[in-house]
């Protein structure tokens, strides 16, 4: 694969990261307490018993979560920002197969609107080696991306285009 992990820095803004997870957050909510969490992460809080804003402490007078649409469209735009440098980057050093941290990011964007584009990236990885397939299938959330997106009939539509 030739580049080692050290090669890929990206600094995530702190403001798109979970204050539970400390994870990009994927589904932006906010409490009533103004304070955004990921979706996931916000609902095992409170599903664990919890009546408190864990950032502030604050009991909550409401559980209800708005969708802060703002800071996922902030996030969307960064993302994208980020995978299209890496693979500006690599293009320009002539590499046509991504490497294994160019597949995490692309693994990520399943859930996105560029399936396809990643998802072809993805299988040319895959083709390379077997090692880049036991890579792919150790990385979390891969499967399961590529399930809903069977469950959506998007594989189907895959096997009709030649993807």
């Amino acid at each position: 694969m030739g580049r080692g992990r050290d090669d890929l820095h990206i600094t995530v803004p702190s403001i798109f990261r979970c204050p539970i997870s400390l994870d990009v957050m994927k589904s932006p909510v906010s409490l009533c307490t103004g304070v955004t969490y990921d979706r996931a992460s916000i609902q095992r809080w409170l599903n664990s018993g919890n009546n408190t804003c864990p950032a502030t402490m604050q009991i909550l007078q409401s559980k209800e979560f708005v969708p802060n649409r703002n800071l996922q469209r902030l996030i969307q735009i960064w993302f994208d920002s980020v995978t299209r440098r890496q693979l500006e980057t690599d293009s320009a050093a002539n590499s046509a197969v991504p490497c294994q941290d160019q597949i995490n990011l692309l693994v990520k964007q399943l859930d996105n609107n560029n399936f396809f584009s990643s998802l072809t990236k993805i299988v040319c990885f895959a083709r390379e080696s077997e090692e880049n397939r036991e890579i792919l299938a150790s990385i979390d959330g891969f499967e399961r991306g590529v399930r809903f997106h069977e469950k959506c009939g998007i594989g189907r539509q895959i096997n009709r285009t030649g993807g």
